[in-house]
C-alpha cells in the first residue's frame, strides 16, 4: 500500500494534537511556575538597587546591617536558582514534546494551507482554520519561551546592578567581600530554563525553530511538486 505525502503529514498532525491535549495542563503549569520564577528574580533586583539607595542616602539604620541585607540577596538568589533546576527537571521531558508538537503544526498547517489556496476546486474555509492553527502555535511558541527570557534577562540585570554596586563600594568596607562572595556565586551558578539541557528556553530558540520550520516546509512542497509530476 502507497501513502502519499497528504496521507502522512494527516497522520503526523493528529498525533500532534492528541499530544498537545495530553500536556495542556502540564503546560499551563510550567508557564506559571516559569513567571513566579521570574517575579522571584525581579524581587531580588529591587532589593540590590535599595541597597544601592540605602548606600547614595546613607541611611545610618540601614548602613549598620547592610553587609547582612546582602547576604539574605544572595541566599534569597541561591534558592530562587535551586527552584530554577527543580522546574526545568521537573517539566524537562514535557518542553520537549510540545516543542516537537509545535514543530510539527508549524510545518503542516502552512503545507495544508497552500494546498487549498493553490487548489481552485476546494472549499475555502479551511483557510481560515489554517491560518488560525498557524497563529495559535506561533502564539503558543512565543507564550512558551517568554517565562525563561524573562528569568533570563532578570538574571543578567542581577550581574549588572552587582557591578555598579562593586565599583562604588571602598575596597576596605566589608560590604566590599560580601559584593564579592555574592558575584563570584553569580559567575559558579548558571541556573536557566532549560528542555532536558538541550537547549536554554529563550526568544533565540524561536528563530531556530523558525529556521528548521521553513526548510522542512520547502523539502515538503518539493515532495508534493514530484508527485504531481508522477500522477
Amino acid at each position: 500500500m502507497q501513502y502519499n505525502v497528504y496521507d502522512i503529514l494527516s497522520l503526523l498532525q493528529s498525533i500532534s494534537r492528541v499530544e498537545f491535549l495530553h500536556v495542556l495542563l502540564l503546560e499551563s503549569q510550567f508557564l506559571f511556575s516559569g513567571l513566579l520564577a521570574e517575579a522571584a528574580f525581579e524581587k531580588i533586583n529591587e532589593s540590590l538597587q535599595n541597597v544601592g539607595d540605602i548606600m547614595d542616602e546613607k541611611r545610618p539604620q540601614e548602613l549598620s546591617r547592610i553587609s547582612d541585607i546582602v547576604t539574605d540577596i544572595a541566599s534569597s538568589y541561591e534558592g530562587a536558582c535551586d527552584v530554577l533546576k527543580k522546574i526545568s527537571d521537573s517539566f524537562g521531558l514535557l518542553v520537549i514534546l510540545m516543542l516537537g508538537a509545535i514543530f510539527i503544526d508549524l510545518v503542516i498547517a502552512p503545507y495544508f494551507l497552500f494546498s487549498v489556496v493553490q487548489n481552485p476546486y476546494i472549499n475555502k474555509l479551511p483557510i481560515v482554520m489554517f491560518t488560525s492553527n498557524i497563529l495559535w502555535n506561533f502564539a503558543n511558541l512565543i507564550l512558551f519561551m517568554e517565562p525563561g527570557n524573562g528569568t533570563e534577562v532578570q538574571m543578567n540585570q542581577t550581574k549588572i546592578i552587582l557591578s555598579h554596586l562593586l565599583r562604588r563600594v571602598d575596597p576596605s568596607d566589608p560590604l566590599a567581600l560580601h559584593l564579592h562572595f555574592f558575584f563570584k556565586q553569580l559567575r559558579l551558578n548558571n541556573s536557566s530554563f532549560t528542555a532536558v539541557g538541550l537547549c536554554t528556553l529563550t526568544r533565540p530558540v524561536i528563530l531556530s525553530i523558525l529556521g528548521g520550520v521553513t526548510t522542512y516546509l520547502v523539502i515538503l512542497l518539493q515532495f508534493a511538486s514530484l508527485d504531481k509530476d508522477t500522477f
